[in-house]
């Protein structure tokens, strides 16, 4: 519950990479995140990682799936079946504008993580129509790595993580 009660971050990815079936472990976890954050008057949305077709057959198995927030990094189409929140597709697959206004019609948020060449940065910031926060995210963390020696790296995730979401209010450098 450290996100809720020690940040003020307003949305959290849950990084479902598990190769077994654990929703029906992480589900609660969420649900109790989400009820401490409505609790103390919050917002703070944690979204379950859907990146595969077994975890969104996993996801599909909980009860009320389709009202659990999620967040689905396979297709426009995978995005309806399970109701996810969050469109998160590769960056790879490029800016994909008519299927982020696709999601943005549909009331959906569209992110896109991981951007980190200087390229494709470059493209996404020009030409791409994802929340703008998700290129803070990427271009901060990519500038930081560019010098590993001037921070740790758990300071560099820290700070990529914080800074576009709350402008490092919540983080005070040691």
């Amino acid at each position: 519950m450290f996100v809720v009660d020690s940040t003020l971050l307003t949305d959290v990815y849950l990084d479902m990479k598990e190769k077994v079936p654990s929703m029906s472990s992480v589900v609660p976890i969420q649900q109790e995140m989400l009820q401490r954050a409505k609790d103390k008057g919050r917002i703070c949305i944690s979204y379950i990682g859907l990146p595969s077709q077994d975890a969104i057959n996993d996801f599909m198995n909980q009860p009320d799936y389709m009202n659990i927030p999620s967040l689905c990094e396979l297709s426009t189409d995978d995005v309806d079946r399970v109701n996810s929140m969050v469109w998160a597709p590769r960056w790879t697959q490029g800016t994909q504008n008519e299927l982020v206004a696709l999601m943005h019609s549909q009331g959906r948020i569209a992110w896109t993580w991981t951007l980190d060449n200087v390229n494709w940065i470059q493209e996404f910031i020009n030409d791409g129509n994802f929340e703008r926060h998700t290129y803070q995210l990427s271009v901060c963390g990519w500038l930081l790595s560019l010098y590993p020696g001037e921070l740790s790296m758990k300071r560099t995730v820290i700070i990529s993580l914080l800074w576009p979401v709350c402008n490092l209010d919540c983080y005070s450098p040691a």
